[in-house]
C-alpha cells in the first residue's frame, strides 16, 4: 500500500492511501455482480475529521476526449467509529476547494478541464450521497472556460429567494457552433457555499431545468461566486446522467 505524506508541511495532519491492488480486484469483483464500472485506482485521503474514499474510473472517449471518472466519498471519522454502515449512507459533500485539492493531486495535469455534471431532471437518479467528478481534455471543451470565473460587465446582482434560500443571481449568454449556451453565476447572501443539490434547484428554478449544466472545478473558481455553464439544447453530454 503505496502513502504519499505531504512534503512542505511535516506537522500537517494528512496522508493521501493508494488502496493495494489485492483490495482494488476484491472491489471490482463485487462491483461486477452490479454491472457496475470497474474502477482503475482508489485512494484514501486522511483528515483529521475526515477520511475521503475515491475511486479513478477511466471510461474512454466522450463528447470532450479521453475522460476519467472520479467518485468521492467523505466520511466523519467520529460518525464512522460509532457506525460505519451509517457513515458511509451520511457521507458529506467535499467542498470546492477540496475537490480541487483531489483532482490537483490524483489527475495533476495542465491539460485537462475537471468539472460536475447538472443534468436535465428527466436524467437525474439522486439516490446516493456519492459525488462525481468528470476530467477531460481542456482542448477538447468547446465552451469558455475564463468566462465560467470571470463576471460580465455592465450586469448587476438580482435577488432572489428559492425555496428559502436567498440568493443573488446573473446571466451571460454566449453562441457557439452547437447552439446558445447560458453563464448562471449565483451566490448565496449569507456568503455559505452552494451544495450540489442547492445548485441542481437553483439551476432548475431559475429556467434551466431542461437544461444539463456543468460545473468547472479550479483553483480559479475558489472563493469565486458558483458559475453552472448551461449547455446549449442540441450538445450531446455523453457522460455524468443517470449517475448523481
Amino acid at each position: 500500500m503505496k502513502t504519499i505524506r505531504p512534503a512542505t508541511n511535516r506537522k500537517a495532519l494528512s496522508e493521501w492511501i493508494r488502496v493495494s491492488k489485492e483490495e482494488l480486484e476484491r472491489t471490482n469483483l463485487m462491483l461486477s455482480t452490479v454491472n457496475a464500472e470497474p474502477i482503475d485506482e482508489m485512494w484514501k485521503w486522511l483528515q483529521p475529521q475526515m477520511i475521503f474514499v475515491i475511486q479513478i474510473h477511466a471510461l474512454g472517449t466522450r463528447c470532450f476526449g479521453a475522460t476519467t471518472h472520479l467518485t468521492v466519498k467523505k466520511i466523519d471519522v467520529l460518525e464512522a467509529a460509532r457506525n460505519k454502515a451509517k457513515a458511509l449512507i451520511l457521507s458529506e459533500e467535499p467542498t470546492y476547494s477540496e475537490k480541487v485539492k483531489i483532482v490537483s493531486k490524483l489527475i495533476n495535469r495542465s491539460d485537462i478541464i475537471a468539472m460536475e455534471v447538472l443534468p436535465n431532471e428527466e436524467n437525474l437518479v439522486d439516490q446516493a450521497n456519492l459525488y462525481h467528478i468528470w476530467v477531460a481534455e481542456k482542448s477538447q471543451f468547446p465552451f469558455s472556460i475564463i468566462d465560467t470565473t470571470t463576471l460580465p460587465e455592465g450586469k448587476e446582482w438580482e435577488s432572489e429567494i428559492v425555496d428559502g434560500l436567498d440568493i443573488e443571481f446573473m446571466v451571460r449568454t454566449k453562441r457557439y457552433e452547437k447552439g446558445k449556451a447560458a453563464y448562471l453565476y449565483v451566490r448565496r447572501k449569507d456568503g455559505k457555499e452552494l451544495c450540489w443539490r442547492e445548485k441542481q434547484k437553483l439551476k432548475n428554478e431559475l429556467q434551466y431545468e431542461g437544461i444539463n449544466a456543468v460545473e468547472i472545478i479550479s483553483k480559479h473558481g475558489i472563493d469565486k461566486p458558483t458559475c453552472l455553464l448551461c449547455l446549449p439544447l442540441d450538445f450531446t453530454l455523453n457522460f455524468g446522467l443517470h449517475m448523481q
